[in-house]
């Protein structure tokens, strides 16, 4: 598997807020507050190239799109798509990386 370590992460989150902020779906106030976070740490993720996994998780959380799914170049099957999407889940408020059984 080989991985695409050209991703400005900060803009692809930026671009997943904008369309769901465009659509009605988030408020900064609503992603700075679920990120517990200022609006100026927002400006900091959306310039920033790198970021923390446990963040970068949170957020996929929150905007309810995989983006470590970004850093793969493979083609991903619809298998890989439902283990990618049950590997995100939040339990008891935390959240945790887990592959459930079928």
């Amino acid at each position: 598997m080989q991985y695409n370590r050209n991703i400005h992460i900060g803009k692809a989150i930026k671009a997943k807020f904008e369309e769901q902020k465009a659509n009605g779906e988030i408020t900064k106030k609503e992603f700075a507050n679920r990120l517990n976070c200022s609006y100026q740490n927002l400006y900091h993720i959306f310039n920033s190239q790198d970021i923390y996994v446990s963040q970068l998780v949170k957020i996929s959380t929150i905007l309810n799109f995989n983006f470590l799914s970004l850093y793969q170049n493979d083609k991903i099957t619809e298998q890989n798509k439902t283990e990618i999407k049950m590997a995100l889940i939040i339990k008891d408020g935390n959240i945790i990386i887990s592959k459930l059984k079928d």
